[in-house]
């Protein structure tokens, strides 16, 4: 068994924080990754056993096949990523939260620009609460993605690059069991997971894609058997489509692959066309949109809204039955110690079809049809 495994089955039993390294055995990545995927085999599965082939089908959100017109309501669900905030008890436990809400829309298929949507929020009552002991470095359950995949809710820390399943979200616990399903690594380090999207009977799941940060994508399939490859080609494609040459720099965390399309949707944080500064990135936020095939040979850039630079898109998600021609989207604000989360909606083309509007006044960055 490898020694990753053994710290974090240890970690599972005390209920205490995984210290420093997630192992070496299991951080140690493939010595080659070019842009054909290869398997990487340290990365550690917790939820089922190596295969040689995905047979299984994913799933995402609600079923989105075709275009639904009139009135319906969804379900969804936001998890937080409160960063330093998440360390309670001292540091040995860590905390998340998933709150949920009801999305409104009455969907005009001939005309999406149309469209009408709006949320009602759940009471805070209903919000619930996520606890684990893992860590690394002192950093735990800041959580960036939430995705519905093989009819389970999995989401993804961006400091220990741990996957969890988590069970009991439509109950009316107070608190959601987290298990570990997978690790996910970046050399010595949890891989810093900020998106995810189901593709080909896969959860696809990916980094920032700034040219400081490891430009890897990590496939998963149902049993929790992990592909990893070189995406550096991809995101240098995204930049220059954005104009933005090095130093300068984009950063992601909002993406979608629609099966309807066969389009990928890139939604990014943060756009700057010069070197980093921290007090600067903090002001280099995105109302930009990408198009892009499969291949991102063909992308279309399109304008979403009015550009407010400390806002910047942290998740998006396809509303169900509008043939993905409808985006639900949230954003997230990191400036001058204010932190701040907004949810709105747009259609394809980029018109706003509900305004942005503050929901919170700590980070949320995953967002899921439940």
């Amino acid at each position: 068994m490898k020694l990753a495994l053994v710290v974090l089955v240890i970690a599972t039993i005390a209920g205490y924080a995984v210290a420093g390294k997630l192992g070496r055995t299991a951080a140690r990545e493939a010595a080659k990754v070019g842009h054909e995927a290869v398997e990487v085999a340290d990365d550690v599965v917790f939820g089922g056993r190596h295969t040689k082939k995905n047979r299984g089908k994913g799933s995402s959100s609600a079923k989105n096949v075709a275009d639904t017109a009139g009135a319906a309501s969804y379900k969804f669900g936001v998890i937080s990523d409160l960063d330093k905030k998440s360390k309670v008890e001292g540091g040995k436990q860590f905390v998340a939260y998933l709150k949920k809400g009801e999305l409104n829309v009455n969907y005009d298929p001939e005309n999406p620009e149309n469209s009408k949507v709006s949320v009602t929020w759940s009471p805070d009552s209903e919000t619930q609460t996520i606890k684990s002991g893992f860590a690394y470095e002192g950093r735990g359950l800041e959580l960036s993605t939430l995705n519905k995949f093989n009819d389970k809710l999995y989401t993804c820390g961006d400091k220990t690059g741990i996957v969890f399943e988590l069970q009991g979200v439509d109950t009316d616990k107070a608190e959601i069991t987290e298990i570990p399903f997978a690790i996910l690594n970046a050399g010595e380090k949890g891989f810093k997971c900020e998106w995810a999207t189901v593709k080909n009977g896969n959860l696809w799941i990916g980094g920032h894609g700034a040219p400081s940060s490891p430009r890897l994508l990590k496939q998963m399939n149902k049993s929790g058997r992990v592909v990893s490859s070189d995406w550096s080609h991809v995101y240098k494609k995204i930049a220059k489509a954005l104009s933005v040459k090095e130093p300068g720099y984009v950063t992601n965390e909002a993406a979608a692959w629609s099966d309807i399309k066969r389009k990928w949707v890139f939604a990014p944080r943060k756009i700057n066309k010069e070197a980093f500064d921290d007090a600067e990135d903090e002001k280099k936020g995105s109302n930009k949109f990408l198009i892009a095939n499969d291949s991102f040979d063909d992308i279309e850039v399109k304008t979403v809204g009015e550009l407010i630079p400390t806002h910047g898109f942290a998740s998006i998600k396809f509303i169900p039955n509008t043939g993905d021609n409808l985006i639900l989207a949230i954003k997230s604000v990191e400036a001058e110690g204010v932190t701040e989360t907004y949810i709105m909606a747009f259609d394809i083309n980029g018109n706003v079809v509900m305004d942005e509007t503050l929901f919170a006044e700590d980070k949320y960055e995953g967002l899921e049809f439940l």
